[in-house]
């Protein structure tokens, strides 16, 4: 009865091994993007903001997640089988919490994007999207050093999302 016991045993393993290692086996981020693209130009954003430096710093987080998370390959315009575009269109500064004397202790600043994907192929506009996130900084008298902090969290969290769009299925 025990060898009886042992090798049913045996033999669910093995079975479970097949059928999670056939499931994994088949899971790939590479061509994971819908339509078949593999190559992506990221142009400069757009900046309908006063806030300096930002367009720079959202185009090249976006392009660094995109070359980290290696699901198409960023290319020059005139390679590339889609175009992703955006554009700045907000950065709010909140007060966020406060203290016992009900002055404000922590800010939140949010950054708004509008994003869009483009066939080069087709010529048409795949997805628009406009995305929102936020990051915290203590108030401070001082400089902008936590204010960056907190901005540098927001995109970080927007990266996150335009990618998640782009491989999710337009």
């Amino acid at each position: 009865m025990r060898s009886q016991n042992h090798n049913f045993l045996v033999i669910f393993l093995i079975g479970l091994v097949i059928i999670f290692g056939v499931g994994c086996g088949l899971y790939s981020f590479s061509g994971a993007v819908p339509g078949g693209i593999k190559t992506v130009a990221i142009p400069l954003f757009d900046n309908s903001t006063s806030e300096y430096g930002i367009r720079e710093r959202m185009t090249d987080a976006v392009i660094d997640r995109f070359l980290r998370d290696n699901i198409v390959k960023v290319v020059d315009l005139g390679r590339a089988e889609a175009i992703l575009r955006g554009q700045i269109t907000n950065v709010i500064d909140q007060p966020y919490t406060f203290q016992a004397t009900e002055t404000v202790q922590e800010y939140r600043v949010i950054v708004s994007v509008r994003v869009s994907m483009e066939n080069t192929q087709t010529g048409e506009t795949v997805w628009s999207q406009e995305f929102s996130e936020w990051g915290t900084y203590p108030f401070s008298s001082g400089g902008s050093t936590e204010r960056d902090q907190g901005i540098a969290e927001a995109v970080t969290k927007l990266t996150e999302d335009i990618s998640n769009k782009v491989v999710s299925g337009w």
